[in-house]
């Protein structure tokens, strides 16, 4: 059960159990195995998963199942809080010295006064708390420490009702 795995990764890097082991990581291994985790749902909604891979050679000194897990929390969400009918786009790019990843949606937003909140552990928006999704509140937790250990940075825009967009920055190798 995904809660479950979330609960326990979370714990783990809360008391600093899990090390990371680092490895040349191509990028595009990484948004392989994640369609593959999260194209069924998206099919099962009626979301549309776009992506746009510039490079297919860009790498990343990171944990592939960090970066695996990080992709897979984002896009989950994107595809969870967008309705049928709706996009999500993931595109992946090099700029300078980092590789940017941006994973868009067309769907519920985040309203503009939590957005400072949705990093927090166990911290779910209200309108996702009243759609009929369920989450622990941990997964985008999780993303902030893993994108943390990978020395990157991540940020969010969202317009309510309108969609939200991630953007994550993490040193190319």
């Amino acid at each position: 059960l995904p809660t479950i795995n979330d609960i326990l990764d979370w714990a783990g890097r809360k008391v600093g159990l899990l090390g990371i082991e680092t490895t040349n990581v191509l990028i595009r291994d990484v948004v392989k195995d994640t369609f593959d985790a999260v194209q069924w749902m998206a099919d099962t909604k009626g979301v549309r998963i776009k992506q746009v891979l510039v490079d297919g050679s860009l790498k990343i000194m990171g944990n592939m199942g960090d970066l695996r897990k990080m992709l897979v929390n984002l896009l989950d969400n994107a595809v969870k809080y967008t309705p049928s009918g709706g996009i999500v786009t993931l595109s992946i790019q090099k700029i300078n010295n980092e590789v940017k990843i941006e994973i868009a949606d067309t769907g519920i937003g985040i309203p503009e006064s939590e957005l400072d909140k949705i990093f927090t552990e166990f911290y779910r928006s209200e309108n996702a708390k009243q759609s009929t999704q369920y989450g622990t509140g941990l997964g985008l937790s999780i993303v902030k420490r893993i994108v943390d250990a990978h020395k990157g940075n991540i940020s969010v825009s969202s317009k309510l009702g309108k969609g939200t967009n991630f953007t994550v920055l993490l040193p190319a190798s």
